[in-house]
């Protein structure tokens, strides 16, 4: 994943100000036939990664070699108070 995008209605003047002044997110592009706009912040971007680690710390995962078969759902990391 390269970036974060966010599809606001226009009249939405609450939601458009929290993404850009308190998220810091920047638009992008304006869709007038939907009246949207679009605002994107890429991964690179600092503020990304604050906002990922409390969220990360608390997952178990793990990563599985192409082609190993498993239980149900092999692939795919286990959550909170799971087993894996």
């Amino acid at each position: 994943m390269q970036r974060y995008v966010a599809k606001i209605h226009e009249v939405n003047a609450a939601s458009r100000q929290l993404f850009e002044k308190a998220l810091g997110f920047q638009e992008s592009n304006r869709v007038a036939c939907f009246g949207e706009v679009h605002y994107q912040l890429h991964c690179a971007d600092p503020r990304v990664r604050e906002w990922m680690e409390p969220m990360q710390a608390g997952l178990q995962y793990r990563l599985y070699e192409q082609g190993e078969r498993g239980e149900a759902g092999a692939g795919a990391g286990t959550g909170p108070g799971g087993s894996g």
